[in-house]
């Protein structure tokens, strides 16, 4: 037996007999809808899932939250690789007025968080590994601040629990989506020519794009702009007032040596609030990171992985 596969049977036992000692065994509601919780409605989200080997079905899962713009199709390939690499199931998802799950005109972080809490209920999910990048990284610490049980370990790709100051630039890309005739559009090179000017970069064309899809009536964005607009400054913000003070569980806080998403002087907040946080950089990489140098990132998350089943044994 390799050490690897040592690890997750030592985690395997320790963790069936914490369960037998403490009686807890994990109990769950049957729902035939989505609820409304203080004040906030959840909304069904969309997802693929990669199923666990026999070597990784004990272990828990892996489940991935996209950044503002994205979907669970921007992570599909790293998907693969760390259900590949780590034997876990691993599960990708869109965030609400993204990709292909239901919209809102709701949009902050209680309200995410409280979809991905349904989600977990949906999936039988006692606990994951739960990893957010940008947005969806604020997701990922709202949720392990409101509901730590469901969270074997947090990682979050290039994004810090603060208040973000608002770029000018996102403001003025939704207006111009908003603003763009998709009567006029017959392919995505039509498209790409009217936000050339607004959107220097190509990189954020090709990505911004990948929301534009074809229809039988012609192009339409499947992400709600209107409630992105609308709600941009919930999006740039974090909240406070958690049901918990600390999330007290392995993090690691991975972010591009470029990006200026995670300073320095933020690493006291950080440890605040994730007092176990290990904090990471790729070098030579932006916010996209987990794009622009995917092995890189991903050595680190599997090493990361490898430590929490020490960590567990």
């Amino acid at each position: 037996m390799n050490f690897l596969r040592l690890k997750r049977l030592c985690y395997f036992v320790c963790n069936s007999r914490l369960r037998a000692e403490t009686g807890y065994l994990p109990q769950w509601q049957s729902f035939s809808h989505y609820s409304t919780i203080n004040g906030s409605s959840a909304v069904k989200l969309a997802y693929e899932s990669l199923d666990a080997t026999s070597e990784g079905e004990d272990l828990p899962p892996i489940v991935i939250l996209h950044g503002l713009f994205g979907s669970k199709t921007n992570w599909r390939t790293l998907a693969k690789l760390f259900n590949r690499e780590t034997d876990r199931k691993v599960v990708t998802v869109d965030a609400r007025n993204h990709g292909q799950s239901d919209h809102s005109p709701d949009m902050n972080y209680f309200d995410q968080s409280l979809d991905v809490w349904h989600l977990f209920q949906e999936l039988n999910l006692s606990k994951a590994v739960l990893m957010g990048h940008s947005m969806g990284g604020k997701t990922a610490m709202t949720f392990a601040l409101s509901h730590p049980e469901f969270v074997d370990s947090l990682i979050v790709v290039d994004m810090s629990p603060t208040k973000l100051y608002l770029d000018e630039d996102i403001p003025r890309y939704l207006a111009t989506k908003r603003a763009m005739n998709l009567n006029l559009i017959k392919d995505k090179k039509d498209a790409e020519k009217m936000l050339m000017y607004v959107v220097p970069n190509a990189f954020l064309r090709s990505f911004f794009l990948t929301n534009l899809i074809k229809s039988e009536a012609g192009f339409k964005w499947r992400i709600n702009l209107e409630a992105l607009e609308n709600n941009i400054s919930e999006v740039a913000g974090f909240p406070s007032n958690f049901p918990h003070k600390q999330f007290e569980g392995m993090t690691l806080f991975v972010g591009g040596a470029k990006s200026d998403y995670i300073q320095v002087e933020e690493f006291p907040a950080i440890r605040k609030l994730f007092p176990r946080a290990d904090i990471k950089f790729i070098p030579d990489s932006g916010h996209w990171l987990h794009s622009e140098k995917p092995k890189e990132f991903a050595q680190t998350v599997i090493e990361f992985l490898n430590e929490c089943l020490q960590d567990h044994s």
